[in-house]
């Protein structure tokens, strides 16, 4: 949601997104990205989206509530793309979160598109079942209010 209560919806298959007001009614349509899954505004109304090529996110675009591209996102890792992101969150700084599902690892990027770190969720003893703390691949993330960083791992 935007910070004039308009929510977003992506189309996975066409990429298309759709901004609704909060009474659900239709104001606008743009996008076209490709295979995109996943969607995030931050504090300034700016919309992060993962972009896919073939099963890979090859960055995350970042572009203002209309739609007008303002940059992409990548990491300076060894490939510089980041595969299997389900789900991106923005703290109070809109500073941006991706969570990798099939290597459990977590990405930051400043508000200036500026990447920062990666990490991995720590491993113990993949899938015990009961054990709350057990490994299993990250889906969604959240942030608190507190700027802490929450998942949910299926």
């Amino acid at each position: 949601m935007d910070s004039e209560g308009n929510v977003y919806v992506i189309e996975e298959l066409s990429g298309q997104i759709k901004k609704y007001t909060s009474n659900g009614e239709f104001l606008d349509s743009f996008g076209g990205l490709s295979g995109a899954n996943g969607i995030t505004i931050d504090s300034n109304d700016n919309i992060y989206v993962p972009v896919w090529i073939s099963g890979v996110v090859y960055n995350i675009q970042k572009m203002k509530n209309d739609g007008t591209f303002i940059n992409k996102l990548v990491t300076p890792e060894k490939y510089a793309y980041i595969q299997s992101v389900y789900d991106l969150a923005v703290d109070s700084q809109n500073n941006l979160y991706a969570v990798n599902y099939y290597s459990s690892k977590f990405y930051k990027w400043a508000s200036d598109g500026t990447f920062i770190k990666s990490w991995e969720y720590p491993k113990k003893d993949a899938y015990t079942i009961g054990d709350p703390d057990a490994y299993l691949r990250p889906w969604d993330i959240a942030i608190d209010s507190k700027n802490n960083l929450g998942k949910v791992s299926t």
